[in-house]
């Protein structure tokens, strides 16, 4: 599937597909992964640098946050709202783990 143009035009285009969650490979054994309950996100933009996105997700108050510096962080950056999720099992916290950034 290549979804190109507008959302619209992308979500008309992977209407016949298998998607839904929990659908992140990238997990492993991380059964608390915040992807697997819809919370998070990988960034990558090819005209910000990762530390950008890491501090700005900071500065918007995401509660999860890693990235440069992080190990197997250094290719994106991970955002999420750990703090929020109640299903998760995990003592909400705030973890922000991008020391090549900083944070």
């Amino acid at each position: 599937m290549e979804a190109r143009g507008t959302p619209e035009e992308a979500r008309r285009s992977s209407a016949d597909s298998d998607v839904g969650f929990p659908a992140y490979p990238g997990c492993g054994d991380n059964n608390n992964s915040q992807h697997h309950y819809g919370n998070a996100a990988d960034l990558v933009f090819s005209t910000v640098s990762l530390c950008t996105i890491a501090l700005a997700a900071r500065d918007a108050g995401f509660s999860g946050i890693f990235g440069p510096g992080y190990p197997g962080h250094d290719d994106h950056t991970h955002v999420d709202s750990r703090l929020e999720n109640d299903d998760d099992g995990v003592n909400p916290a705030v973890v922000w783990r991008a020391p090549s950034c900083g944070i």
